[in-house]
């Protein structure tokens, strides 16, 4: 018997060193939770750096 296996797309970004908390904000506001997609068939990822990691994760939705 073949099985086939789906795969999901992946969608990753890093960001740079620069920019405050309000830019952060903004980012994750217009870019980040902005964006529809299903959530079975495409995994999105950020990484911001390590000071803002805290912030970015209490601002972004549950599903990325």
């Amino acid at each position: 018997m073949e099985t086939t296996a789906t795969r999901k797309l992946f969608v990753g970004g890093n960001w740079k060193s620069n920019g405050s908390t309000t830019k952060i904000a903004d980012l994750i506001e217009s870019t980040y939770n902005a964006s529809t997609f299903d959530v079975n068939n495409i995994d999105v990822v950020v990484a911001p750096i390590a000071i803002h990691i805290a912030s970015a994760k209490a601002l972004l939705n549950k599903n990325i």
